[in-house]
């Protein structure tokens, strides 16, 4: 799973290593719920939007707390019927053109 639109463009750049450390993880969420389906285990790429942190000079649209509360809300109610879906929080404000 990949995304190359304007918008990674606009937030990584040329943070090459970053955005391939992303995409990686992407790809190896794919092959696990695949590989493992029959584990029962539920395997995801959870975005948390653009949080507020040092590594955007704090100019996220939501708060570390409040990424955390919905990520756990997330997660809580993840079922097999999740595996191998990547999900964003509908309370980010994030938008992308890239669909799984």
């Amino acid at each position: 799973l990949g995304c190359n639109t304007s918008e990674t463009e606009q937030f990584f750049g040329h943070a090459y290593a970053y955005a391939t450390s992303k995409a990686t993880l992407n790809v190896v969420t794919r092959l696990l719920s695949v590989g493992l389906r029959d584990s029962n285990i539920v395997f995801v790429t959870l975005n948390p939007g653009y949080v507020d942190t040092d590594m955007n000079d704090h100019k996220g649209t939501s708060s570390p707390p409040e990424s955390a509360e919905s990520i756990v809300n997330i997660v809580t109610n993840l079922s097999m019927k999740d595996t191998g879906s990547s999900i964003t929080p509908a309370s980010s404000s994030e938008t992308s053109s890239c669909r799984a």
